[in-house]
This record gives structure tokens, C-alpha cells and sequence, in this order.
């Protein structure tokens, strides 16, 4: 009799697996491989994930595998909904709603007209010079 009397090896551990495909997303990893190099390296998330030692962690076609059977199970929607009802179950949650009417507006902004003044000397005013508006 094979285990738990399914043909073939046992199935590795699918929460473990669903951990780390959850932080693929946070960690916005590209890839499975990138997946797996980062929890070849970093301790800490192999062990949130639910695996001690980096021997212990499956092959990328585990993941592969696994990830079919995630997308085919929807797993990923049931856990955000339950996610939210757990959360939010006597939130009233606003939401921020903008119209996108087109608003007429100019292109460009009106130029303002230059207007000339007398040129000034630059520098320390002769003596008995007058000043005029500048600064006094």
C-alpha cells in the first residue's frame, strides 16, 4: 500500500507553499526561480514560510505544480474574501469616486504683456544724482 493510499510520493507540504507564493507577491518577485534563490539566501522568510533548513525546500516544479493546483482551486480569491470578511465584517468602507468629465481649459497660459522701463545705471549714484524709486 502506498501513502495514505495515493499512487506515488506524497505531496509536500501545500500551506508552506502557499506561504511562499504569498510573499512572491509582496516581495514582487518575478519569477519562481527568484522565489527560490531568496529563500535559499534569506533565513528568515524560508522559516515564515514553514521550512528550517534549505534542503528542505521544493523544486521549482513543485512550485510549478503546486500553483496549478492553487489556480485551478481559486485559493487565492477564497482567501482574500475571507481575508476581508474577517477584517472589514462592521467596516463601512468610503470609497473616493472622481468623475472623469473633460474639463475645457487653455493649452497654454496667457502671456502677460512686458512692459518697458527706463534703463538704469547700475552701481553707486553720482553725487547729487537722483535716486529715484529704487531702494532708499
Amino acid at each position: 500500500m502506498t501513502y495514505r493510499g495515493y499512487p506515488g510520493r506524497p505531496a509536500q507540504d501545500r500551506a508552506a507553499i502557499a506561504r511562499a507564493f504569498v510573499a512572491k507577491m509582496i516581495y514582487n518577485l518575478p519569477t519562481t526561480r527568484a522565489l527560490l534563490e531568496r529563500l535559499a539566501t534569506d533565513k528568515s522568510l524560508r522559516r515564515l514560510c514553514g521550512w528550517e533548513n534549505k534542503h528542505e525546500v521544493p523544486d521549482e516544479w513543485t512550485f510549478s505544480r503546486a500553483f496549478s493546483e492553487f489556480a485551478k482551486s481559486r485559493l487565492p480569491e477564497r482567501v482574500h474574501e475571507a481575508l476581508i470578511r474577517k477584517n472589514y465584517a462592521e467596516v463601512l468602507v468610503g470609497h473616493l469616486s472622481r468623475d472623469s468629465t473633460a474639463i475645457e481649459a487653455r493649452e497654454k497660459p496667457v502671456k502677460k504683456p512686458v512692459t518697458e522701463s527706463a534703463p538704469t545705471r547700475r552701481g553707486r549714484p553720482k553725487q547729487g544724482e537722483d535716486i529715484g524709486p529704487r531702494n532708499r
